[in-house]
């Protein structure tokens, strides 16, 4: 595994796969648990505009690549995956920032669930 790898768990057998529609397309990604779980923390913990910034340069970056997705490279595909992924995450949280990081919410269980719940 490279130091530089966004996604180093896309090769994992534990890996599942998730998806985010965008318009008529449908883009599937490998995920696993603790990525999840990962990922679902850190977006909480961090404060709304920061949050919101960071989700609008996401978002930015995963139509640009969308738009050429048939002539990415290795590495901007992965970008490209790992932008539906963190888009993904922020659907799953669906505005319950505040409880997740208040513990009202529990991050491991909810992430828990959401693997199990992907074929």
């Amino acid at each position: 595994m490279q130091d530089n790898q966004l996604m180093p768990w896309k090769d994992d057998d534990q890996a599942r796969q998730a998806s985010l529609s965008v318009g008529d397309d449908v883009v599937s990604f490998p995920v696993v648990a603790e990525a999840i779980e990962r990922e679902l923390r850190d977006q909480c913990e961090i404060k709304k505009p920061h949050r919101q910034a960071i989700l609008r340069k996401t978002q930015k970056q995963f139509k640009t690549l969308h738009k050429g997705k048939e002539s990415l490279n290795d590495k901007q595909s992965e970008a490209y995956l790992f932008s539906a992924f963190i888009l993904w995450i922020d659907s799953l949280i669906a505005g319950r920032h505040l409880q997740i990081r208040d513990g009202a919410l529990d991050a491991q269980a909810l992430a828990k669930d959401t693997f199990e719940a992907l074929s």
